[in-house]
């Protein structure tokens, strides 16, 4: 291996210890790396083979600290550089190597037309690296050799619209936005000058935002209230396919694949029947399973025009769950 690089990675001077010692390494670039500091450069700096280094938006690694590295191989952003831009930005890590059949060129709509910038061998924009190639195939991220022109590279923006509007100023002949629900994403395509799909997306379900410590809530367990747990607990197995988590007089933690539900005893401040709604890979086949399991189904599933195919089941006390498909 002779070029490495890590963009919005949590990686550590740990993993520089182990990089160096592949003297094959030639090129380094690390980008929004934070758990990188100026102490665990030294291991690079002793590879023979080295000719340059690009350290961006570390802001453990300062320009004093790439001293370690002789001179004219070594390049670290300043602090001024590490307040993310007002433009639209690229937020997840892409690296990616892309045949081309003139590099130049290549480069040229890259950074004129998609405003990356220009670091041979590679464009970059935020944490995304695209290494362009003057070839007629190049390795994908599963090491399958793609034809110039095969390869699909995708971007996930926070402020995706924006960068459509840019495009458009620079020349680009990007495609309208289009939402599509089973992925909740809002995307648009543009072919670069060999012919890869370009596609750029934003979700359109949850703003993107950075995925920090400061968002608690990961998953939420609906409860639904029933006179007799017991019986519950044994109707959620038999007839609706669940299995048993947890179980006490008053309470049944009920799992199927990916969802978990509460059956609580009702009490005077737990009354009336409760209702939920599960996402579902395929309504008809649960629905038919279903049936024929004797559950108390309401109806065939129905579309809706909001992107939703789903059916409703009633519990052995009137509790309401309904299970719905995502579609396009």
């Amino acid at each position: 291996m002779r070029t490495y690089y890590a963009g919005a990675t949590r990686i550590t001077d740990r993993s520089l210890e182990i990089l160096g010692r592949m003297p094959s390494l030639e090129r380094l670039e690390f980008y929004q790396c934070p758990g990188l500091t100026n102490a665990g450069l030294s291991p690079l700096a002793r590879l023979p083979r080295l000719r340059e280094v690009e350290v961006g938006r570390s802001p453990n690694v300062t320009r004093a600290g790439m001293g370690v590295f002789p001179p004219g191989i070594a390049h670290a952003t300043g602090p001024e550089e590490f307040v993310m831009s007002s433009q639209p930005n690229i937020v997840a890590p892409v690296s990616r190597t892309l045949a081309v059949g003139d590099v130049a060129h290549s480069t040229a709509f890259y950074c004129g037309v998609l405003g990356f910038e220009s670091r041979p061998p590679a464009v970059i924009s935020g944490p995304a690296r695209i290494e362009l190639v003057a070839a007629n195939s190049a390795p994908d991220s599963t090491g399958a050799m793609r034809p110039r022109g095969a390869a699909p590279v995708f971007g996930l923006m926070d402020d995706f619209a924006g960068f459509r509007e840019a495009v458009v100023r620079r020349g680009g002949s990007p495609t309208e936005l289009e939402k599509v629900n089973w992925i909740k994403m809002e995307v648009f395509q543009i072919l670069d000058p060999d012919g890869h799909t370009l596609w750029f997306a934003q979700s359109f379900q949850e703003p993107d935002r950075p995925k920090g410590s400061s968002r608690q809530l990961m998953q939420m367990l609906p409860g639904l209230l029933l006179t007799d747990v017991a019986r519950g607990v044994e109707y959620y197995q038999r007839v609706l396919g669940f299995h048993v988590n947890y179980v006490q007089s008053d309470l049944g933690v009920m799992d199927r694949d990916h969802v978990t539900v509460l059956l609580i005893q009702r009490k005077p401040e737990h009354s009336g029947v409760s209702f939920c709604e599960a996402y579902v890979r395929d309504a008809d086949a649960l629905h038919a399973e279903l049936v024929g399991r004797g559950a108390n189904v309401r109806g065939e599933p129905v579309s809706h025009p909001w992107g939703l195919r789903d059916f409703h089941v009633l519990d052995l006390e009137g509790n309401r769950i309904t299970f719905a498909q995502p579609f396009e």
